[in-house]
């Protein structure tokens, strides 16, 4: 597998969600119960993710990994 590691976009941020909603359900695993990790809907990650970019995107950096035009990292 070939990927590439660059600055984030903010059109990257829905990708970045995606993700995040898919490791939290992974590391949360047995320890917190699945109904609690569905109750939080993706589209609440989206928000979450564009908010801290809009406050944070000129004095933090986010990076990705992407194959292709794939984000498969954070």
């Amino acid at each position: 597998m070939a990927f590439t590691i660059r600055s984030a976009a903010e059109r990257d941020l829905t990708a970045v969600a995606h993700l995040h909603q898919r490791s939290r359900a992974v590391a949360y695993a047995g320890f917190v119960p699945v109904a609690a990790l569905e109750a939080v809907p993706v589209s609440s990650m989206v928000d979450y993710w564009t908010e801290r970019w809009r406050y944070e995107s000129d004095t933090h950096q986010m990076t990705v990994a992407a194959e292709d035009d794939e984000v498969i990292g954070f």
